[in-house]
């Protein structure tokens, strides 16, 4: 078997599952792109506090409530990509289509 062979007959598994790949891959996207939005936002909070008597207390107080709800989102969405990917849901569907069709 090779590995063209392999790949098409994986797809044909998870293609019952199509909706959990989906969800997944969802996840993987706003997990990742809140771990890359946080940092940014933290460094603008901080330029918001550059110089003297120069802090905007609104603007940085109105950041890191965003910044929280961002790491809260991403946080969130990181679990759903770990119960999907990890918690064994798809993976015992998978293993249980896997088992069915070697019968």
């Amino acid at each position: 078997m090779n590995m063209k062979q392999t790949w098409g007959r994986l797809l044909t598994y998870t293609g019952k599952y199509k909706s959990y790949v989906i969800w997944s891959f969802i996840s993987a996207m706003i997990s990742v792109a809140s771990s890359l939005i946080g940092p940014y936002m933290i460094g603008v909070t901080i330029d918001k506090m550059i110089g003297k008597g120069a802090v905007q207390f609104a603007d940085v107080f109105r950041l890191l409530t965003l910044l929280g709800l961002v790491y809260l989102v991403g946080s969130m969405f990181g679990w759903l990509l770990t119960y999907l990917t990890n918690g064994s849901l798809i993976k015992r569907l998978m293993i249980y289509a896997v088992s069915c069709s070697i019968d």
